[in-house]
């Protein structure tokens, strides 16, 4: 009955549309079934609405049929986040959009994990997955969505590879130097001696200090097809590009 209680009231303190599940309550860690049976009462007393497996939320009071439902952000924010530790990040063509290099709005949202998850359409909003390619930590993530544009900046639309690259270029040259050693080590370990390739010349471009495991990584006999013109990329020889 005390844990009922606590439950009940952990819940009514919940803003009304966020995402909660059974972990997100404290008493879940010593009763985790009294828990789950708690809240599978509340949605048969149309207290809380279950929006998918082990997802519930508060509706609006007094309405029965509840207009009311997470946001799309709240969605993602749930996919994302597990408690305060960010296990997700946004990639993909909802990546090319969020940091300016397309004017398209994709209808899938794309959000890279550390663990395989099928794609999930809520009618309203529709998330694809795709692993991630590093270890997903807080402090990697923007560093890890810079990656994952230069692995596939040919398929950004609307854009040309060489305004695609110079704006990331750009934005590298706003790192702190912690972190322009951070991505190479990271590019290194995770990622295809391609996307290393590019790196590089984005890096000799900006005429920033580039680390020797980065440059060696790269066999001296591969060449990268990326029809990227000498004009603009005047290193590119130097990064095995073609």
């Amino acid at each position: 009955m005390v844990i009922s209680n606590t439950v009940i009231n952990l819940v009514s303190q919940i803003p009304r549309g966020q995402l909660f599940g059974y972990r997100d309550l404290s008493p879940s860690k010593k009763a985790p079934g009294m828990v789950m049976r708690v809240l599978s009462q509340m949605v048969k007393d149309n207290k809380i609405k279950r929006f998918a497996k082990n997802q519930y939320y508060l509706p609006e009071p007094g309405v029965v049929k509840p207009s009311l439902k997470p946001s799309p952000s709240e969605i993602y924010r749930s996919i994302m986040f597990n408690g305060k530790n960010q296990v997700g990040y946004v990639t993909g063509y909802s990546l090319y959009n969020k940091l300016g290099l397309t004017t398209q709005v994709p209808m899938v949202i794309t959000i890279a994990l550390e663990k395989y998850r099928n794609d999930v359409d809520y009618g309203y909003v529709r998330i694809s997955f795709v692993k991630a390619r590093a270890p997903i930590k807080s402090e990697n993530i923007q560093l890890l969505q810079y990656l994952d544009v230069i692995r596939t900046f040919k398929k950004v639309p609307d854009a040309s590879d060489t305004e695609v690259l110079k704006a990331i270029g750009k934005k590298l040259l706003l790192l702190s130097n912690a972190d322009l050693e951070k991505i190479q080590r990271l590019a290194i370990k995770y990622y295809n001696p391609a996307t290393v390739a590019v790196l590089g010349l984005l890096l000799s471009d900006n005429k920033t200090s580039i680390l020797s495991a980065l440059k060696n990584l790269l066999n001296p006999v591969t060449q990268f097809k990326l029809r990227l013109s000498e004009k603009d990329w005047q290193n590119k020889k130097e990064w095995n590009i073609v």
